[in-house]
């Protein structure tokens, strides 16, 4: 029993697997030994010197990012409208904070969130390129999509090579789909395939009341991007690449879950069974090739993807093809 809240990150470290990371709302995170119930507290917060220096304080969203390194388990990243690292599982007093401020922290949305029971300006999501180490994605819930690519030492802003500050268009902005200026970034996916290809999703349902698609990719660090949604119209939450195959994208939406066998050109509903329900959140375990599955509501599932990795398009072009079977373990009850 893990003493947490109601829906937010848990990670186990694949390493060992006696430590485990787990939150409650606004960076209410802790990691815990499951062999000797060692319990200590995990996001940071400002030091009595930062405090009385003036110093903001940690905005952490209502579920905020904990993040293991894809190289080493036991480098830990927890995120507010800053990102820290720390190298040894987030042990107090190893935390390092490796970027600025990455939200637009505008004033006055601030003093507006003061009035709910929501944080803003905050990094929603982050991700560290499975493929290149110091390779670092972050996406806030004001708009901006960062980029670091020397392991958080200078940060670079994608948004605003597109808009300025107040949300006008630049004259001079990159060729290609545009970036939205305002809406939430809800995942940050760099590929398991190439380090210069990441995807990107946003939703404008909390900030504009709309239902409108937002899928982006880049397939050269964040110079240029492709609009992947193909006109729908259904909020995204979250992306997944195909580990084995890069053809193979999984979509998690307000309205069900999706699949495009052909690079995000195209997308069906995965399932005609599957509850029409938001997805919250996925993950592939890459060994058994399942889908894991988080709704809002509805429980949570798990998807056989294994045949997926040969959805490719010579097979497609086959009159019949023998997929690879699946290994599989039997088990003496």
């Amino acid at each position: 029993y893990l003493p947490s809240g109601d829906g937010y990150y848990v990670l186990r470290d694949w390493w060992n697997p006696e430590w485990i990371y787990f939150e409650s709302q606004f960076g209410g995170s802790r990691r815990m030994n499951l062999k000797t119930g060692e319990m200590s507290s995990l996001s940071y917060r400002n030091t009595d010197e930062e405090r009385a220096a003036g110093a903001a304080p940690q905005r952490y969203q209502w579920d905020a990012p904990i993040v293991l390194s894809p190289h080493n388990p036991g480098i830990v990243y927890v995120c507010s409208q800053h990102v820290f690292r720390s190298y040894e599982r987030g042990e107090p007093g190893t935390w390092q904070k490796i970027s600025p401020d990455l939200s637009r922290a505008d004033p006055k949305r601030l003093a507006e969130s003061k009035l709910t029971n929501l944080q803003y300006a905050t990094v929603y999501t982050f991700a560290e390129s499975p493929v290149k180490p110091g390779l670092y994605w972050a996406g806030t819930d004001d708009g901006n999509v960062q980029l670091s690519t020397d392991n958080g030492n200078s940060w670079t802003n994608i948004t605003f090579k597109y808009w300025d500050k107040t949300g006008k268009p630049l004259k001079n902005r990159p060729a290609g789909a545009v970036l939205p200026f305002d809406r939430w970034v809800t995942r940050v996916e760099p590929s398991n395939h190439d380090e210069k290809v990441c995807y990107v999703t946003y939703s404008g349902y909390r900030t504009h009341s709309e239902d409108n698609s937002y899928i982006f990719v880049t397939r050269d660090m964040g110079k240029t991007w492709e609009d992947l949604s193909g006109g729908m119209m259904n909020p995204v939450r979250d992306i997944e690449e195909d580990p084995d195959n890069p053809d193979v994208l999984y979509l998690g939406t307000d309205y069900g879950l999706f699949v495009s066998v052909d690079a995000g050109k195209s997308w069906v509903n995965m399932s005609e069974e599957a509850p029409d329900v938001i997805i919250m959140d996925m993950d592939i375990q890459k060994r058994e090739r399942d889908l894991a599955i988080a709704t809002y509501g509805r429980g949570f599932y798990i998807a056989d993807i294994a045949p997926f990795k040969e959805f490719k398009k010579d097979v497609f072009d086959k009159d019949s093809h023998l997929f690879e079977p699946h290994r599989v373990v039997k088990w003496a009850m």
